[in-house]
């Protein structure tokens, strides 16, 4: 039996993006001590920038 195909709505998108090694290091020692996923603190991150802007 096929599986049925995800609806791209809420699907996950997939980028790249280049940060500097100290910045990496930080981002990397929070999660370890927040026990959150680089996606999950990155999400929070751009959600808050953005309602920062006009």
């Amino acid at each position: 039996m096929v599986r049925p195909t995800k609806s791209p709505k809420g699907a996950a998108v997939k980028f790249g993006a280049s940060v500097s090694p100290e910045s990496w290091a930080k981002l990397e020692a929070y999660c370890r001590k927040n026990d959150r996923p680089r996606s999950w603190v990155i999400d929070k991150l751009i959600a808050r920038y953005l309602e920062k802007l006009p």
